[in-house]
């Protein structure tokens, strides 16, 4: 997905909001060859999908059981402990890293280029948005969560993060959106 001024013109012609669609503006195609579905909870307009959160954290635990390597950046580091209490209480001993503000230099001597392909989960936040790229050992499954209004970074940020594993095995990234 490349959106660039002509995108943002395209939709107003179209009379499309720019509130009404997530646009990440990028200098290159950086997304090229990605899909992205996206979830979102709406509570103004479908207050019973609250828990659509819970279900990707179900999906993420799925994937984890069937072996796969996820990795999950959130703007949240809230949402990071809930993912990663829910992971602890399914019962999966899997290797796993949570990296965010609050521990981000300990963490980052222990996630590295190298030791990337030690963990079967690594939970980031966009405080290891720059400076470390995983080349090997890539993700299976990539999660991004974005809820709006955290304060803690822009979907851009999210996508940086996200981008440090440089070839996920499976191109489809899932976006929540609150």
């Amino acid at each position: 997905a490349h959106a660039g001024a002509n995108t943002r013109y395209l939709l107003d012609y179209a009379g499309i909001s720019m509130g009404d669609v997530l646009v990440i503006e990028t200098d290159v195609n950086i997304l090229d060859g990605y899909t992205v579905q996206l979830y979102e909870d709406n509570l103004a307009i479908a207050p019973h999908l609250r828990d659509t959160k819970a279900q990707l954290f179900n999906k993420i635990i799925a994937d984890l059981k069937s072996g796969l390597k996820v990795t999950v950046v959130s703007l949240s580091k809230a949402t990071l402990k809930e993912l990663d209490d829910a992971v602890s209480k399914s019962g999966l001993c899997i290797s796993k890293i949570l990296v965010d503000g609050d521990n981000s230099h300990e963490s980052a001597r222990l996630l590295s280029a190298d030791t990337y392909g030690n963990y079967t989960l690594v939970m980031i936040s966009p405080s290891m948005s720059t400076g470390v790229s995983f080349d090997k050992d890539n993700a299976d499954s990539v999660y991004v969560f974005a809820p709006n209004a955290n304060g803690t970074g822009t979907p851009y940020d999210a996508l940086q993060a996200m981008l440090r594993d440089r070839a996920p095995k499976h191109k489809n990234i899932s976006v929540y959106l609150q």
